[in-house]
């Protein structure tokens, strides 16, 4: 439901930011945008390939662990792949403003190439998030796991 609210609140600042200012981005920072989201992307996923679980014992907990990576691997990978797609239109598509409503000579207009960089960079903010924590998990485990053997070691 966050993740739905998030995507509406993005369209809807889109069509204000559209319709209130003179500012449209360009390709260049469309291409700006898609070079961060890919470096952030690659980053976040070689965390993810890399994780270690060394040190856990528990077969329950290193299969729950393994699932969460491969769920959180799988997003990453679907959107990074949505980002991709969104690119790519918007570095194709010749389309800029789309008019949407006219109310007393005042037209609210929804420009594609705003709509795409925000989702862009929004993606961006998706894979820090997940690569923080992704850094965290793998924190608490060595935090878990030092804890334990010393406790062990103490008895």
């Amino acid at each position: 439901m966050r993740k739905l609210m998030a995507i509406l609140f993005m369209i809807l600042s889109t069509f204000v930011f559209s319709s209130f200012t003179d500012v449209k981005p360009d390709n260049l920072f469309l291409n700006t945008c898609f070079t961060v989201s890919s470096i952030v992307f690659s980053v976040g996923l070689s965390v993810i390939v890399t994780f270690n679980l060394t040190g856990v014992k528990n077969r329950y907990y290193i299969e729950k662990i393994r699932d969460a990576i491969h769920n959180m691997r799988n997003k990453f990978i679907s959107y990074f792949f949505m980002v991709v797609i969104i690119y790519l239109l918007g570095n194709y598509m010749n389309i800029n403003d789309i008019k949407i409503i006219s109310i007393s000579g005042f037209d609210i207009m929804f420009d594609l190439s705003t709509f795409f960089c925000m989702m862009i960079i929004l993606s961006v903010a998706y894979f820090i998030v997940n690569f923080l924590e992704i850094q965290k998990l793998n924190e608490d485990i060595f935090d878990r796991v030092n804890r334990e053997l010393s406790e062990n070691g103490n008895k």
